[in-house]
């Protein structure tokens, strides 16, 4: 168990090493607050694209007041992870994935054969203000969290993010006084 608990570590989950219990993401019953981390912004999530207010602004996301750190993606649909609770975040809705290049919640299906692998995407493919990253980070700034705090050391394969002083907003990287 506690070497199943240091390679989660390392992947990026934050682990709470007494008593973890290992589930697949999304199949976090009714486990509570474990040890109220806050809103941590994008930690181990796939690009929580925000909210304003109480509201997420991402289509096919909701609004969690216990998330998991770990969202399904395209990269990773059933990724494992702890019970540990991501407060008051945005994340995909049940049916849907993470895309890892556009950011948004999409159904499985509609994830190409290039986001489930991990060769190298085009860098044509990003937006205006993003630059296409190998590994990128998993705490994007936001209009909610431009200054991310708390974060893991987890790469986001192949994903465009947001240039040097712009954040993830509604319509994607803008300049943090338009938010």
């Amino acid at each position: 168990m506690k070497v199943l608990i240091a390679l989660l570590a390392l992947i990026g989950c934050s682990v709470y090493a007494q008593n973890a219990q290992i589930l697949p993401a999304g199949n976090q019953g009714t486990q509570g607050n474990m040890g109220n981390q806050g809103n941590m912004g994008n930690q181990g999530n796939m690009g929580n694209q925000g909210m304003i207010g109480n509201r997420c602004f991402g289509r096919n996301e909701e609004r969690k007041q216990c998330g998991t750190a770990c969202e399904p993606s395209c990269n990773n649909r059933n990724p494992i992870c702890t019970k540990q609770c991501i407060n008051n975040v945005c994340q995909c809705r049940s049916g849907y994935v993470r895309h890892s290049i556009t950011r948004q919640c999409v159904q499985p299906s509609q994830c190409n054969n290039n986001n489930n692998t991990s060769t190298s995407q085009s860098p044509q493919r990003c937006r205006a203000n993003e630059t296409f990253r190998t590994c990128g980070t998993a705490c994007e700034p936001t209009c909610q969290n431009p200054n991310p705090q708390a974060c893991t050391m987890q790469c986001i394969p192949n994903v465009c993010q947001c240039n040097q002083g712009f954040v993830r907003g509604p319509s994607g990287c803008i300049r943090r006084q338009n938010c």
